[in-house]
C-alpha cells in the first residue's frame, strides 16, 4: 500500500459526512493542509450528530440547531466544499475520480471512504407498506416518529439492542406504553453475557417496559396501519406503533471488484486500504485490533471520530499514525449511564467492582487475567483508566480488581511492574 506521486487535483474527496467524515475533515483543516477538502453526502441537511437521535432529539429535548456536528459557518471555509443530497454511484482509481449520481466527476489525490452502515430491513413488513413502521437512522427518520408520536400510546419494538432499548426509554418517558420483542433468549448477551444482559433487561421491566425474549412477531395485522402483532409463541398485542431496530450491515456495493472487502473495507493499520491513497474508515471499515489480532468492525460514535481523524493524519503523511484506539461506546437508559470499553469476543473470567444493587459498578471481563473489556454503570470515571488497562494488555490482581478500595492507577501500576 505505498503512496504514489500526488495528481494534480490538489484536493482530497471525502465521501460520507458521518462523524468520522467530518471529523477527517476538520482533522485537516487543522493541520493545514493546502488543498481543498471535498465532502459528499446523500444526506440534505448539515452534518449531524446520531446519537441523540434516539435519545435527546426522539425525546424532544434537542432541537435540529442541537444535533449539528459543527454549525453552518464551519462548512464556509475557503478550503472546504461540502456537497450535499449527492451520493457516489462509481468509482475510478485509475483516473483518481468518483462519479456523482448526476454524472459530475470529481477527482482526488486522496480519497477517504466513511459511509457507514446501513439499516437491516425487514423486508416482509416494508412489503405490506403500514404507514406506522419506524426504522430510526437518519435525522428524517427520527423526525418521522416524532411527527406521529401524538398518535402512538402503545409502540412494539422489534430487537433489544441498544438502539431498541434506548428507544423504549425514550418512549416511556414521553408517556408511551412500550412492548419489546427480542428473538435471542437475553437481550445484548452476544456482547454483554447473559448476566449483564439479564441486569439491564430487568432495569427496564421495573420501569414499566415489557421485554419478550426468545420470540419474535410473525404476523403484522392492520390496513393502511398496524393494529395488532402477533408473535411465534403466539403472543397477541395491539399496539399502534412498530419500530424496527434489528442492527446495521455494510454495503460493498461501491466497492466491489476494486478494494478487498469482507463484511467492511479492509485496511490496514493506517486506515489504507488494499489500493494505494484511498482510505476508510468508521463504521464501513474492518481493522485489525491489536489486542487481540482479529479483523474487526465497530459501529460506534468514538471509534468513528478517532479512526476519522487517524485517517487523514495518515493521507497527509502516509504511515505515519497507526490506529490503536481502544473501542468504547455509550448508552443512556432510565437513570443508568451506561458504558463500555474494549471488544473481548470471548472471556474466561469476570470481576464485580461496586455495587449492581445500587447501580453503581464496573463489570470486568477477563481473558488469560488480563482485561479485556468493561462494562462500566454510572461509574464515568472509570473509563479512562479501563481504557489504558485494556492497551497495556498486562496480568492484574483480580482480587484487587474487584475492590474499591484499590484505586484503578494502583492496579495499573502494579501489573505494569509484574509484567
Amino acid at each position: 500500500m505505498e503512496a504514489e506521486e500526488l495528481s494534480t487535483y490538489n484536493q482530497i474527496v471525502i465521501i460520507g459526512a458521518g462523524i468520522a467524515g467530518v471529523n477527517a475533515a476538520k482533522t485537516l483543516l487543522d493541520n493545514d493542509y493546502e488543498g481543498k477538502v471535498v465532502l459528499i453526502d446523500r444526506d440534505e441537511n448539515l452534518p449531524y450528530d446520531r446519537p441523540p437521535l434516539s435519545k435527546e432529539y426522539l425525546a424532544g429535548t434537542m432541537d435540529n440547531d442541537g444535533i449539528l456536528l459543527h454549525p453552518e459557518e464551519f462548512y464556509r471555509d475557503d478550503r472546504m466544499e461540502l456537497l450535499l443530497g449527492k451520493s457516489v454511484t462509481e468509482l475510478r482509481p485509475d483516473k483518481k475520480t468518483v462519479i456523482l449520481n448526476d454524472g459530475e466527476e470529481i477527482g482526488w489525490d486522496k480519497l477517504l471512504i466513511t459511509t457507514g452502515s446501513k439499516l437491516r430491513r425487514l423486508q416482509p413488513l416494508d412489503e405490506q407498506n403500514f404507514e406506522n413502521v419506524f426504522y430510526l437512522k437518519t435525522q428524517k427518520d427520527a423526525s418521522r416518529v416524532q411527527e406521529q408520536l401524538s398518535s402512538i400510546n402503545h409502540l412494539a419494538i422489534i430487537g433489544a439492542g441498544f438502539i431498541g432499548l434506548e428507544v423504549a426509554a425514550s418512549m416511556l418517558a414521553a408517556g408511551k406504553q412500550v412492548t419489546v420483542f427480542e428473538a435471542a433468549k437475553t437481550p445484548l448477551s452476544r456482547v454483554l453475557g447473559e448476566d449483564m444482559g439479564t441486569y439491564i433487561a430487568e432495569k427496564h421491566r421495573a420501569k414499566g417496559i415489557e421485554i419478550f425474549t426468545d420470540d419474535y412477531i410473525t404476523q403484522f395485522k392492520g390496513d393502511s396501519s398496524i393494529r395488532e402483532v402477533e408473535t411465534k409463541n403466539g403472543i397477541k398485542l395491539a399496539c399502534d406503533g412498530v419500530l424496527v431496530g434489528i442492527g446495521v450491515s455494510t454495503d460493498g456495493l461501491l466497492v466491489e471488484g476494486i478494494l478487498d472487502f469482507d463484511d467492511g473495507i479492509i485496511v490496514n493499520e493506517f486506515c489504507e486500504t488494499s489500493v494505494a491513497d484511498i482510505y476508510a474508515a468508521g463504521d464501513c471499515a474492518r481493522w485489525t485490533y491489536p489486542i487481540s489480532g482479529e479483523k474487526i468492525r465497530i459501529e460506534h460514535w468514538d471509534h468513528a471520530m478517532n479512526q476519522g481523524a487517524t485517517a487523514a493524519l495518515n493521507m497527509l503523511q502516509p504511515n505515519s499514525q497507526p490506529f490503536t484506539t481502544i473501542p468504547y461506546f455509550w448508552s443512556n437508559q432510565h437513570d443508568l449511564a451506561i458504558q463500555y470499553v474494549g471488544h473481548p469476543t470471548t472471556w474466561d473470567q469476570t470481576v464485580l467492582r461496586g455495587s449492581m444493587e445500587d447501580d453503581t459498578f464496573t463489570m470486568f471481563y477477563l481473558l488469560e487475567n488480563k482485561v479485556v473489556g468493561a462494562l462500566i454503570v454510572n461509574q464515568p470515571t472509570n473509563v479512562l483508566p479501563i481504557r489504558r488497562l485494556i492497551s497495556q494488555s498486562v496480568i492484574v490482581n483480580t482480587d484487587q480488581l474487584g475492590d474499591e478500595k484499590v484505586k484503578l492507577k494502583q492496579i495499573i501500576k502494579q501489573a505494569a511492574v509484574i509484567n
